[in-house]
């Protein structure tokens, strides 16, 4: 296929084409190309589903965006942006979203001697904490696909020590929560 058809096929989730008469080595080709790009695609940190309210300043931008994360790990989180933001691979964005207290976490056994970790579990006056840094797009999904909505993957550059230890053990804490043995 060719321009607009191969487009078409592509935004339907196709990663490669052969041309009918191909040769096995070209299909081995492709497969290898194919398995590579999937590697490189896969979270080197631990990720969980989470759902924040996250502020964006972006430099190219007069405003700052509201969105929502739809994932979170201590590299980076994935961010429910539509394409029309203008968002491009490369930009510098300043971030600052608040993690939820985890519900049901407070009792004995989750409680630290660590004031900052403590912070994590639920509360009586429902706060927050607030969680500041610098971010770079990593990559872009600019339409919904089998593999997610339209967003962008924001890789973590700066964060103070405070906020990673608090983003390792939310992301820990709460897949640790929803483990089932199988045995």
């Amino acid at each position: 296929p060719t321009g607009t058809e191969a487009m078409k096929w592509i935004d339907a989730g196709c990663s490669a084409f052969l041309n009918l008469s191909f040769k096995i080595t070209e299909l081995e080709t492709q497969l290898q190309e194919m398995l590579a790009r999937r590697i490189q695609q896969q979270p080197r940190y631990l990720r969980i589903e989470s759902r924040e309210e996250v502020r964006l300043n972006i430099a190219s931008f007069d405003q700052a965006l509201a969105a929502e994360t739809l994932n979170l790990g201590q590299g980076g989180m994935f961010i429910r942006v539509l394409p029309s933001a203008g968002v491009k691979i490369g930009d510098q964005i300043n971030f600052e979203f608040r993690l939820s207290p985890l519900i049901g976490s407070s009792d004995s056994s989750a409680a630290t001697s660590d004031p900052l970790l403590n912070k994590l579990d639920a509360t009586t006056d429902g706060s927050s904490i607030s969680i500041q840094g610098l971010g770079r797009v990593a990559w872009i999904r600019p339409l919904a696909n089998t593999e997610g909505p339209e967003g962008m993957g924001v890789q973590f550059l700066e964060i103070d020590k405070e906020g990673e230890k608090l983003i390792l053990n939310f992301v820990a804490r709460k897949k640790s929560k929803y483990f089932i043995p199988l045995s």
